[in-house]
């Protein structure tokens, strides 16, 4: 065998990961060339938990049939289980992917695994498997090739990046938006497009799941082409970025500096004074307050940095239709660059940039709620939780799984 895509979606009572639930999961798994394995369409449904109140507009929107979620659907428990089934077992490894499932989907699997006895992270990283989400991809090919791709344009004049958008506009059969089955194969349909007309592209993309090459490229002081939905639609969500220094809170994120925005203001203040600026909204801000341009990349969240290519000379060489899509100059950029790089006390501001990234939240009070208010859980406790998962020996469940994980100690 060799390594396959399981593509994903869920829909759900909402989108806190934390007090909403997952309703609906569908599944299927395709070749490394996006062709869809045999028989392996999997539309799994949960039972909904008395203890969660579904948001007004959850119904409205995926039209899911709340009797049928009662009658037929699977305990919360029972569902976990077969996810995590249909995500690990393949012996050259998983690659999990959906539609900006790294923001969402991700996060809902990870709290649901976590509050119902399963390691939360497990199936993203063991046995060769990884994650992948289309959505960044799409944001990457309408930052340097929206040609291969037709586009519906919104009212602030951006280019809408809404799969059943794409799917209506690209002749891809999507009959069903916000259903996770149909969302699934939408989200198949387009990537195979992608794959086909730029399959080095696709490859770029692909590469950008390996943590340590991450690492390696936000190693070096140079500015990188950043695409994410944070620099904005009307900027084709790409800017120019340079990688700064090691968040101390998290080792998996670097600091950047989002060379659009004049880092003169950071040169005098106190890390206090780059925390309020950074961290309270523009609303809140006195009027002409400096825009603070830095930011976080995680290697292990598919960041798309992309080198620019060099000449012969090994000089970078920027796309002046790219940066025009972007709305950037390049000699401004790189003038923002030189003047962080060449600051006669280059260490000491970043270690007040470095500090002033800090920002410590209280640990929240909610059990279920605590998944990343700690360290990670030692192997012993994770053992005992998914011993949980067994069943006895005259084939019974454990009484667990007719529980309600809304059963809590008051």
């Amino acid at each position: 065998m060799s390594k396959i895509f399981c593509w994903y979606d869920v829909e759900s009572s909402g989108i806190d990961p934390d007090s909403d639930q997952i309703y609906q999961t569908a599944t299927v798994k395709t070749d490394e060339n996006l062709n869809v394995i045999e028989d392996s369409a999997k539309n799994m449904i949960v039972r909904p938990r008395p203890d969660v109140v579904p948001h007004p507009k959850a119904f409205l929107t995926h039209k899911i049939d709340i009797d049928l979620l009662k009658s037929e659907g699977d305990s919360e428990f029972v569902h976990t289980r077969k996810l995590q089934n249909e995500f690990m077992g393949n012996p050259d490894g998983t690659i999990i992917a959906g539609y900006n499932s790294i923001s969402f989907d991700d996060e809902m699997v990870r709290k649901m695994f976590y509050r119902n006895m399963k390691n939360p992270y497990d199936h993203e990283w063991k046995d060769g498997n990884s994650r992948f989400d289309l959505f960044k991809v799409i944001q990457v090919v309408r930052a340097f090739v929206p040609d291969i791709l037709n586009w519906r344009t919104k009212d602030d004049g951006s280019l809408s990046m809404r799969l059943e958008h794409l799917a209506e506009d690209n002749g891809i059969e999507h009959l069903n938006a916000h259903d996770a089955v149909s969302d699934v194969l939408a989200t198949i349909a387009l990537g195979k497009i992608i794959l086909e007309k730029r399959p080095k592209l696709w490859q770029s993309c692909l590469d950008r799941m390996n943590k340590g090459l991450n690492q390696r490229m936000l190693s070096v002081q140079r500015p990188l082409y950043h695409i994410s939905t944070l620099h904005g639609g009307v900027n084709a969500n790409g800017s120019l970025v340079l990688p700064l220094i090691i968040d101390r809170q998290n080792k998996n994120k670097v600091i950047c500096l989002n060379l659009r925005h004049d880092p003169t203001p950071l040169f005098n203040m106190s890390s206090e004074e780059i925390q309020y600026y950074l961290f309270n909204k523009r609303e809140n801000l006195p009027e002409n307050a400096p825009v603070i341009g830095l930011l976080g990349v995680q290697v292990n969240k598919q960041p798309m940095i992309i080198e620019p290519p060099l000449d012969k000379e090994n000089r970078p060489i920027y796309s002046e239709a790219v940066l025009e899509r972007m709305n950037l100059e390049e000699e401004v950029c790189l003038n923002h660059a030189n003047m962080i790089l060449e600051h006669p006390n280059l260490p000491g501001l970043l270690q007040r940039i470095q500090i002033a990234m800090c920002n410590d939240l209280p640990a929240p009070q909610d059990a279920f709620s605590q998944l990343y208010s700690g360290g990670f859980m030692d192997p012993d406790t994770n053992r005992l939780r998914s011993s949980m998962h067994n069943r006895n020996q005259d084939g019974t469940s454990f009484l667990i799984e007719s529980a309600s994980v809304a059963d809590r100690a008051s």
